[in-house]
Parts: structure tokens; C-alpha cells; sequence
């Protein structure tokens, strides 16, 4: 209750929502609504409960394990490149213009998207040092580099990513067995990609 409490406090912050799974392994997810945001396009759309199902789907994935030996770009990543998926599904400009007020405010440098995507071995935590909007770039940042990684290998070897790391493997070993590259090096040809789409 008290993260569903924390999710809507006020009424000019009720959004967004909760993605759980139950030790016995059931999914559940709250999204927050107010009475005046009902014709929020995310709601309407369908993209928000794309996003929850993602995590659910990652986290049943995890069974045990914690999120955070993947990195959290990815958690949220994933989510975000599914809402784009859904209005995929009807049209490309759809899957255009969700992608477009996702990532629209991104014009970080190369140097920081590289810093940003860099491996730390087993701990993806690093990302609590970022403050104000820097926040918020696993969310774009992690869009992108999904996108990059579904256009390489499909949404399902992304997906196998949590898979693997469920069963056992790091991320680094998952990453290596699912794409023939270690992210260390991938990192840097990801970051380019974004870079080379943001500042054009």
C-alpha cells in the first residue's frame, strides 16, 4: 500500500504506476489515475500497461535474483521500447512519435552517453549518482540502446538477457553468449549509434 500511496501523493503527481511479482511468483502491477488524466494518451493508448508487462515479464524472468545485476537502462529500457512496440503494432508513425516523446530531450555528448552505458561488472547501481534529468536516462538512453540491441538480435535475445542472468550468469557472460561481443566493447559501438541519432 504504501508504494501506491507514494505513487499518487498529490494531484498534480498522480502518474506513472508499479510493477511487483509475488514471491509465489504471481504478477501484479497499480498504474496511478486521476479523475482529470483520464484522456492521458498513455493510458489511452495502452502504453502504460505495456511498460508494466515488461517488468513484470523481467522480473519473472529474475526469479531470485536482483534487478540490479542487470543494468537498470536495461529494466527500463525494455519498458519503454515496449510502449513504442505497442503503437508499433498499429503504425510506424505511431512507433515514431512515441519514440519521438521519449527521447526527444536527449543531447547528451558521446563522452557521457560512453560513461553512462559502461560496464561495472556485477553492480549496475552506479546510477544512483545521477541526479535531476540524468535521472531520468535509463529511461531514454535506454530506449535507444534497446532499440539498437532489438535491431541486432530481435526482442526476444534481449528479453534472454534476464533469462540468463536468472539461471545464473552475469550479465557480461549473458551479453557475450547472446551477441558474440563483450559489452565492454559494445558499449562504445552503442553509445556511437545513439550519439550519431541525437546529433544529426
Amino acid at each position: 500500500p504504501r508504494e501506491i500511496f507514494d505513487t499518487c501523493k498529490t494531484t498534480t503527481t498522480c502518474w506513472g504506476g508499479i510493477s511487483r511479482n509475488t514471491k509465489s511468483g504471481i504478477a501484479w502491477f497499480a498504474l496511478a489515475t486521476m479523475k482529470d488524466n483520464l484522456s492521458e494518451p498513455k493510458l489511452v493508448n495502452g502504453t502504460n500497461y505495456a511498460h508494466s508487462y515488461a517488468h513484470a515479464i523481467q522480473y519473472a524472468a529474475l526469479s531470485e535474483i536482483p534487478a540490479q545485476r542487470l543494468p537498470r537502462w536495461l529494466l527500463e529500457g525494455v519498458a519503454t521500447y515496449s510502449q513504442a512496440a505497442v503503437e508499433g503494432m498499429v503504425s510506424f508513425d505511431l512507433y515514431k512519435s512515441e519514440r519521438t516523446r521519449e527521447t526527444g530531450g536527449l543531447n547528451n555528448s558521446l563522452e557521457w552517453l560512453e560513461s553512462f552505458l559502461a560496464p561495472t561488472g556485477n553492480d549496475w547501481s552506479h546510477w544512483n549518482k545521477y541526479t535531476g534529468n540524468d535521472s531520468w536516462r535509463v529511461y531514454d538512453v535506454g530506449f535507444m540502446a534497446t532499440e539498437a540491441l532489438v535491431a541486432l538480435r530481435g526482442p526476444n535475445t534481449v528479453m534472454s538477457l534476464y533469462t540468463k542472468v536468472g539461471s545464473g550468469q552475469t550479465f557480461d557472460q549473458a551479453f557475450n553468449e547472446l551477441y558474440g561481443i563483450s559489452w565492454a566493447e559494445a558499449h562504445k559501438i552503442i553509445a556511437r549509434v545513439i550519439s550519431l541519432q541525437i546529433n544529426k
